[in-house]
């Protein structure tokens, strides 16, 4: 899914031209520093990727992509409990896209977690969202073999682990 436009809040009172520039700034330093935590998770580097996300979700309260980042870093680190906490968080601010992906990832710590029904509850959930997520079809199905629910009418395929999903400058997620 594609990730919405970054909202900055606006400064009462500023000329339109430097409220243009001051968007166009605070966009582009969040973007960018976003850009290089993900380097620094896709390297491995979860704990110090973790930390970029802490201060930019600091720094920009308001950019939930930030939360759903931090929660992957912390599911990495086996710190699910708080992973869950940071997908709760994007789950109940952000944007229709933002909690699809949420929810997504809630899936995989549950899931992790042994907690088969609220990962499918919360695979459920992102479908809901975003009907057009094959992988959360995909989950979904994987549950229900591992519970002994009769397949419906579904592609077949071999379970596959699912990627974290990390949002990026271009406004989508991988």
């Amino acid at each position: 899914p594609s990730r919405p436009r970054t909202r900055i809040p606006l400064l009462r009172r500023a000329p339109a031209s430097l409220l243009l520039l001051a968007i166009v700034v605070a966009t582009s330093c969040a973007e960018a520093a976003n850009d290089e935590a993900n380097q620094l998770y896709l390297a491995g580097e979860h704990r110090r990727a973790l930390a970029r996300y802490i201060t930019l979700i600091h720094e920009n309260p308001e950019l939930q992509e930030l939360r759903v980042n931090a929660g992957n870093a912390l599911h990495q680190l086996g710190e699910n409990e708080q992973a869950l906490d940071e997908y709760g968080f994007a789950i109940r601010a952000a944007t229709t896209d933002v909690r699809a992906v949420a929810h997504y990832q809630r899936g995989n710590t549950l899931f992790r977690l042994g907690k088969l029904e609220g990962a499918r509850e919360a695979y459920m959930d992102a479908l809901r969202l975003d009907p057009k997520d094959r992988d959360a079809k995909f989950n979904i199905e994987i549950i229900d073999r591992l519970q002994g629910v009769p397949e419906q009418a579904a592609p077949g395929g071999s379970p596959q682990p699912s990627a974290n999903r990390l949002w990026v400058s271009d406004g989508t997620s991988e």
